[in-house]
């Protein structure tokens, strides 16, 4: 491969590790909702309804109350739970609705069931196309409009008539029949409705005008979303337009959901039961903040996103713990990286100052580099003691391995006596990468003289020391865990910067002279 072509493929390289890491970063991101800080928290909206009715003395008891299924909204249910005394419950799909039912043999005076759920609006949320079968669509309409009268269908005709002059798809067609029936000075209107114009049934004459219309519609209980108790929905009507629902309020015919208004069910009665009488539904809303974090994991486990199943999320907790440790090493090798190439530090090997710093997390900076130093001094002297012996390197490692943990021991054993917590985390450092370093150190010290050991070793130790304060900050910590793909940004960093060739700063330091001259 030439110059040229070798090029090339390294810019390549780059380019193509940046993109990879930028897409699947900003995906985790927009699409899964991962957010960029561990303590984000996020507002989650607690809905209950209640359901009061009086039990017939000795009579069994069903009560059916529509829920929410937000398929259609920006909304999503997180989760959803039921609350009554000696009643058993199912969820029942049923023409694309969804229903409570609470059943008991035997029930006597007042009773209260809950309903109770958590909502989240999703900020980036595409409204998927309606699931509703169409096909049953017809049906629906034609038992909507099977009471009515020929008197009312002929009113109806004539208004239908005014209302498609002046509107040009269904959105303007459902806008304008809202807008027509709330106005009372009309005649047709008046003789449809009364000269008493009753709000409670505007919406539903709105959806009968739609069907004769052939426009599917519905009337839609929304509750807004305020805190509050007792609360009692608002009225809204919704026309499908062959691909999604579109909403629009049933006293002004404005079209579009406030943000603060979640459907809920499409019914006229909100609630029927069997067995029991003066019923009365209530809501009750609430306001809780949430871990960012949970909530993103919670939305891809109900969306059931293969992405978060596959994410380092859905690990065994101690293996995830396992894994915040391991992405911490490419960080403090980057430091050390920057260390060596741009300020021309030298130190002891790459890996030995990251395993170091990795120790100092549990010892902390000050504790652990005394530590460090006074285990690598005693050492130090005892390998000087070994090479007047002239031993072979492998018996020589093993007497200093043991030598280390044997010390490593007493320091524990004194410091829980004299009640010293650093001494006692003195068991986490790597006692190989101690043994090691003595034996670098005093290869180092024998080819290059003690000046220039003592001074490798203390740029190891300033090394693994800013490797250390990089790793322990928690955003870096859990941005890197959260967004695996920023791993691959940070190997095509470390690609440029091997690319390297110019002056290091303690270089420019060193030739100063020549620089002003």
């Amino acid at each position: 491969m030439s110059m040229r072509n070798k090029s090339y493929y390294f810019y390549f390289l780059v380019v193509l590790l940046m993109l990879l890491g930028g897409i699947f970063t900003f995906y985790q991101h927009y699409k899964l909702e991962l957010p960029w800080q561990e303590n984000k928290e996020e507002s989650v909206w607690s809905i209950e309804a209640r359901v009061k009715f009086r039990a017939k003395k000795g009579a069994p008891v069903k009560v059916k109350l529509e829920i929410p299924s937000a398929e259609d909204t920006d909304f999503i249910i997180l989760n959803e739970n039921f609350i009554s005394r000696h009643y058993g419950y199912t969820i029942q799909p049923q023409n694309n609705k969804r229903y409570a039912i609470w059943s008991i043999r035997r029930a006597q005076g007042v009773q209260t069931l809950y309903y109770r759920l958590n909502l989240y609006k999703r900020d980036h949320a595409n409204v998927l196309e309606s699931t509703e079968n169409k096909k049953a669509i017809p049906k629906v309409q034609q038992a909507l409009l099977a009471d009515l009268s020929e008197a009312e269908k002929l009113t109806m005709d004539a208004l239908l008539d005014s209302i498609r002059s002046h509107s040009s798809d269904i959105a303007t067609f459902t806008a304008k029949t809202i807008q027509a029936l709330n106005t009372q000075s009309n005649e047709k209107v008046s003789a449809l409705l009364g000269e008493q114009i009753q709000y409670d049934n505007i919406a539903e004459y709105v959806v009968k005008l739609l069907a004769m219309a052939n426009i599917p519609a519905r009337v839609v209980h929304a509750i807004e979303l305020h805190e509050g108790t007792n609360l009692q929905p608002s009225i809204w009507v919704k026309s499908f337009n062959g691909q999604h629902w579109l909403y629009f309020n049933a006293l002004t015919g404005v079209e579009g959901l406030p943000d603060n208004v979640f459907p809920w069910g499409s019914d006229i009665q909100m609630a029927t039961i069997d067995g029991g009488a003066k019923q009365k539904v209530s809501f009750s809303v609430s306001k809780e903040s949430i871990s960012a974090i949970n909530l993103a994991l919670n939305m891809g486990e109900k969306l059931h996103s293969k992405a978060i199943s596959f994410s380092l999320f859905s690990l065994p907790l101690h293996i995830q713990q396992v894994y915040h440790i391991l992405f911490l090493v490419p960080i403090g090798v980057f430091v050390i990286l920057l260390l060596r190439i741009f300020v021309g530090l030298e130190t002891i090997g790459t890996f030995m100052p990251v395993l170091i710093a990795l120790a100092f997390r549990d010892t902390q900076l000050v504790g652990g580099i005394i530590l460090f130093t006074f285990i690598t001094a005693m050492g130090l002297l005892l390998r000087a003691n070994l090479e007047q012996i002239k031993l072979l390197i492998v018996p020589k490692l093993g007497i200093i391995l043991t030598a280390v943990i044997l010390l490593m021991a007493i320091i524990s054993i004194v410091s829980h006596k004299l009640d010293i917590e650093c001494g006692l985390s003195v068991a986490l450092f790597p006692m190989v990468i101690l043994t090691m370093t003595i034996e670098r150190v005093c290869i180092l010290w024998e080819e290059r003289g003690g000046t220039s050991a003592l001074k490798i070793s203390i740029c190891s130790l300033f090394a693994a020391s800013m490797a250390h304060l990089v790793m322990i900050i928690p955003w870096v910590n859990y941005l890197f865990f959260a967004f695996p793909g920023l791993l691959l940004i940070l190997m095509a960093v470390m690609l440029l910067c091997g690319r390297y060739r110019g002056y290091r700063l303690l270089e420019l330091l060193r030739f100063r002279e020549f620089l002003v001259r």
